[in-house]
């Protein structure tokens, strides 16, 4: 989402910044943030610049850009900018790392909020993903004074009636009549946008937002001053979280959605923490029209900042499970978790693949794919095997987008077990000699030895991939076996030298 320079000047309070403020300085205008260097090419509109006072001079700012300057900058100021100043002696890369983490702070609260507002969410689910914002206790109620939903509540605020009949909570009858007698109260139901309830009444300030359906008071949500002091970028925080749940209650989404996403809660749980009640788990595959005999593969779909500041990580998902019947998707982990019913799938599987591929392809998207699984209860393993293959792909085949696990196992398995010792400690040390050897004399004997094992020691074929005569080969090898004191006709040896080359390859 877009954000304000009134959030960035909050979030920089540390460094005692200065601003020049312009109509609109609380709107949501900047989708990110920009560092200025050397090799800058053409600076992108709706960005924050940053950068030393020094260096504005030598660059073309867009005017819709806002700009976080460290030093008084003495130059000319364009008017239709928005400005803050910190100190030159302010850490240029404290401040970056302040800038994203609260860009991306706000980019995933908008994606827990469409992705609630997807998955047709109760309203506490909207507040509940609101809390880390404003650090307060958020409440909801209807026009009855019903309430919808209550989080993050603290000591000091005002306590809930739970009736146990409807398992529904409300307002006391003592806030009751307390509301009844209160004309602050009563002109704030005429209000409309965020506003301020003042702290006579509770003993603490309320910032709410009604909710209206033309002429009708339809309830209101609201944030207690309890937690932290109210900023001035909270206004159009809670306007802007009131518009989901607005949507929310539109919808009819007062209670928890129905089972049709409940599939989702199984396959999260199998994913994190690779256990869940198997019995739900049977019901659930059933309601969804699977069965836990069907074979199924996961894929792990890549995305990016773009995708989430544009709504694209729920709509992906949407696409993907209108496209093919025996799909399952959803967000996990900064990526998409695709779940694929071989059983059920409505087309062949190279069809899938072959469509898949072109879905990729027009999404500028990259994939990780699973071998095929038998048992739903393993599914974490068999999505560990996607994660491992997009990992490994993008290592060594930067420009394919479907990365197959079974490609990549075995350059894994080196991965992996790298990570624990030098890849040299593993390798045969005649190939290790080999290698030094190389690299003080120049010479190229450990390809030679590569492809000679490669072609399964055959003279001819060797020495014409290498585009050699044959005593060339022959002498090459002769110079091998001194140096590294190998036997290749022991099978035993050659292993281990074919091991040796390919880990010193993933290296």
């Amino acid at each position: 989402m877009r954000i304000s320079m009134q959030i960035l000047y909050e979030e920089l309070a540390g460094f005692y910044p200065e601003r020049r403020k312009i109509r609109g300085w609380n709107t949501f205008k900047y989708w990110g943030f920009l560092t200025l260097h050397e090799k800058q090419g053409e600076i992108a509109e709706d960005y924050v610049i940053l950068g030393r006072a020094a260096e504005f001079d030598r660059y073309k700012i867009p005017d819709t850009c806002g700009v976080i300057c460290l030093g008084r900058y003495e130059g000319e100021i364009n008017k239709s900018q928005e400005w803050i100043f910190l100190s030159e002696t302010a850490e240029l890369e404290e401040v970056q790392q302040i800038l994203q983490n609260t860009f991306r702070r706000y980019l995933l609260w908008e994606e827990s909020l469409c992705l609630a507002l997807r998955r047709n969410e109760d309203v506490e689910s909207y507040c509940r993903v609101s809390i880390p914002i404003f650090n307060n206790p958020i409440f909801v109620h209807d026009g009855n004074f019903e309430i919808i939903a209550s989080v993050n509540e603290m000591e000091g605020q005002v306590s809930w009636n739970y009736e146990k009949d409807s398992g529904k909570k409300t307002v006391t009858m003592e806030t009751m009549n307390d509301i009844k007698v209160s004309p602050d109260y009563q002109e704030s139901l005429k209000t409309r946008g965020p506003q301020i309830f003042p702290s006579q009444q509770f003993g603490y300030r309320g910032l709410y937002v009604n909710f209206w359906s033309e002429h009708m008071f339809l309830g209101r949500i609201c944030i207690n001053e309890l937690g932290r002091e109210f900023r001035e970028s909270d206004y159009p925080l809670i306007e802007y979280l009131a518009e989901y749940v607005m949507a929310a209650l539109e919808r009819g989404c007062l209670m928890q959605a129905g089972d049709s996403r409940d599939l989702e809660q199984s396959f999260y749980e199998l994913l994190q923490h690779g256990n869940t009640d198997e019995s739900l788990l049977m019901m659930r595959l059933k309601y969804q029209n699977w069965d836990s005999s069907d074979s199924y593969q996961c894929i792990r779909l890549q995305i990016n900042n773009r995708d989430l500041s544009t709504h694209a990580v729920a709509y992906t998902c949407r696409r993907l499970e209108n496209m093919f019947a025996g799909l399952y998707a959803f967000p996990f982990e900064e990526g998409i978790a695709i779940i694929v019913d071989l059983t059920r799938i409505n087309c062949a599987k190279d069809e899938f693949m072959q469509r898949f591929a072109v879905f990729l392809r027009e999404g500028i998207f990259k994939a990780g794919f699973s071998g095929d699984g038998a048992d739903f209860m393993n599914l974490r393993y068999y999505y560990q095997q996607c994660t491992a293959a997009l990992l490994m792909g993008e290592k060594e085949d930067p420009s394919f987008w479907i990365y197959k696990f079974q490609d990549y196992s075995v350059s894994y398995l080196f991965y992996q077990g790298c990570r624990t010792l030098a890849p040299e400690m593993y390798c045969e040390p005649g190939i290790l000699l080999l290698k030094k050897y190389d690299g003080d004399h120049g010479t190229d004997f450990f390809d030679t030895l590569r492809v000679f094992l490669e072609n399964d020691r055959n003279i001819a074929h060797t020495a014409q991939k290498l585009y050699v005569h044959r005593s060339t080969l022959l002498y090459r090898l002769e110079k091998i076996s001194k140096i590294t004191g190998l036997n290749l006709d022991d099978y035993g040896v050659r292993f281990k030298v074919m091991l040796s080359i390919e880990i010193l390859k993933a290296k």
